[in-house]
């Protein structure tokens, strides 16, 4: 949440917190309610508005995601996950103003490593990896599909999520579950900034901290 500060153009957005349930978790009720606790105080001092939304078992990504999508009645949506903070400055009104502009611009991906062609964009039948330009800012327009940070239209978030069948904590779920799989064709998947650019994320990997951690 404190990241929010580099993301220029939403300051008055409210802001879904969206929780998984804690079924099969590795800490008990008890904390996870201790930990609802802590945000609720923790928010109440903000400026910005919050909602809290969770499911009564868990559903791992997908059906976190659809569940956060049945609160939201903008075209827009900015999916931020607990553990990949924003590094860098970014002016999220003009890339809204971007995807209004160029149709063609379905999802925005913010990356936690250099722009560099590697992985999954390289990934499926026809790989792309081309610099696209607008007035504001530049992008890589890729077929390399991702559930990291990312900004995208609801519609289109709405139909892969229900592309996708039963959850499942396995790595990429939501390229493997969607059927047919996100990867296999362009998808309107454009990172944001250019080739080669510094990475506008983190990766802060909760659950290998996870013995850091201290419920006292």
């Amino acid at each position: 949440m404190n990241s929010l500060r580099f993301l220029k153009g939403m300051e008055d957005a409210d802001i879904i917190l969206s929780h998984d349930g804690n079924q099969g978790n590795v800490i008990s009720d008890e904390e996870y309610e201790m930990y609802f606790s802590n945000l609720e105080k923790y928010t109440a001092h903000s400026s910005r508005r919050f909602k809290f939304v969770r499911l009564d078992r868990r559903e791992y990504l997908v059906g976190n995601l659809r569940n956060a999508m049945r609160h939201i009645s903008t075209p827009f949506t900015l999916n931020i996950q607990h553990d990949m903070p924003f590094v860098r400055e970014i002016d999220i009104k003009s890339v809204v103003n971007d995807m209004q502009n160029h149709p063609e611009m379905l999802h925005v991906r913010f990356n936690r490593r250099q722009n560099v062609k590697v992985k999954f964009d390289t990934r499926g039948p026809n790989v792309i990896w081309e610099e696209f330009n607008t007035k504001d800012n530049v992008y890589v327009k890729t077929n390399g599909w991702s559930a990291t940070n990312h900004l995208t239209r609801v519609d289109y978030l709405v139909d892969i999520l229900d592309r996708c069948d039963k959850p499942s904590p396995e790595k990429f779920i939501m390229q493997l579950k969607a059927k047919p799989p996100i990867w296999r064709a362009w998808a309107g998947t454009f990172i944001y900034d250019g080739i080669g650019s510094e990475p506008t994320t983190c990766h802060k990997d909760a659950r290998r901290l996870i013995d850091e951690w201290s419920w006292a």
